[in-house]
């Protein structure tokens, strides 16, 4: 729902070719728009909440982090240029959010509550959040557990 920039980074076409009808000339440089791609209500359901499940693999064992055979969602792009780092990062991600879901309990700061959270951006480059996020995080494990 939040990709890092709303585009991917430019690609060029080395022939003519068309994509949904549209021509495309050799040497022209392509724009993708991820940001533009999670929101399209032509693939997705209801593109403003936050459903993880539409990711799960058809026999629902494990998210797509690249890209599924229809292309519907391209975090890392695709193809030649995909980001080669990507199955490294991901796994990377997973550990220290799983470390930090683990050692802590995360609460919104006194007087918030879960849905007064804003996920509104500032679409640019890059795309940080309009309010930043604020969360409280208590050590639920002895000291020596999370050292």
């Amino acid at each position: 729902m939040h990709p890092a920039g709303p585009f991917l980074i430019p690609h060029e076409s080395i022939r003519p070719t068309t994509i949904n009808d549209y021509y495309i000339p050799a040497k022209t440089r392509v724009f993708i728009n991820t940001h533009g791609l999670g929101r399209n209500t032509k693939i997705w359901d209801n593109v403003d909440e936050f459903m993880p499940e539409r990711h799960f693999s058809t026999n629902g064992s494990r998210v797509e982090i690249s890209h599924g055979p229809d292309f519907k969602i391209l975090p890392f792009s695709a193809g030649k240029r995909k980001c080669p780092g990507a199955p490294l990062g991901v796994t990377l991600v997973l550990m220290a959010l799983a470390r930090l879901f683990h050692c802590f309990d995360w609460t919104p700061p006194k007087g918030l509550n879960h849905q007064d959270i804003d996920t509104q951006e500032v679409y640019g480059m890059t795309m940080p959040k309009v309010h930043p996020l604020i969360a409280i995080a208590q050590p639920r494990l002895e000291r020596h557990m999370y050292d």
